[in-house]
């Protein structure tokens, strides 16, 4: 039976203070992490990554943008990378990169995005960090920092849906 769960502009700000502070002063992970560049999955994440980023005073935005369903909504067996960081390879480097997305679902955007810039890009492990809103509860990874986790038939609807 699915759940709907519907988030107002109100609680969204409340989250994005949440994550933000988070991010900047968690003790885990080796403590505070100090992004420079959000890499946003599109297209749930580039309104979350929008509001983080004037939070977090980042000015740069990248997208990295990816589908596990074809032109005619069917779902694939690999993912369609459609929008790629190669170009910003050199800029990418050696900075600390926050990946960001509304909801971790299966978690497999999540991971081939973060293989993407580990071994297509060469960022290292320690300079990346996911950030999502929410975390589905069979979602295959967990992000570093998220609000809330809920079940894995559960529907967010989000203000700007």
């Amino acid at each position: 039976m699915k759940t709907v769960r519907t988030i107002d502009q109100k609680e969204i700000t409340g989250i994005i203070d949440y994550l933000s502070h988070n991010i900047l002063h968690s003790k885990l992970y080796n403590g505070p992490f100090n992004p420079q560049i959000i890499v946003t999955l599109a297209k749930g994440g580039f309104i979350p990554a929008r509001i983080l980023a004037k939070s977090l005073n980042i000015n740069t935005i990248l997208s990295y943008g990816i589908s596990f369903y074809d032109k005619n909504n069917v779902k694939t067996k690999n993912p369609i990378v459609y929008q790629d960081l190669t170009s910003c390879k050199e800029f990418l480097q050696d900075k600390n990169i926050l990946i960001v997305d509304d909801i971790a679902d299966s978690g497999h955007s999540i991971n081939n995005c973060v293989k993407h810039l580990m071994y297509d890009i060469g960022v290292k492990n320690e300079n990346i960090r996911t950030c999502c809103i929410f975390k589905k509860d069979r979602s295959s990874v967990t992000p570093h920092y998220y609000f809330d986790s809920v079940d894995y038939d559960t529907w967010i609807n989000f203000p700007w849906e």
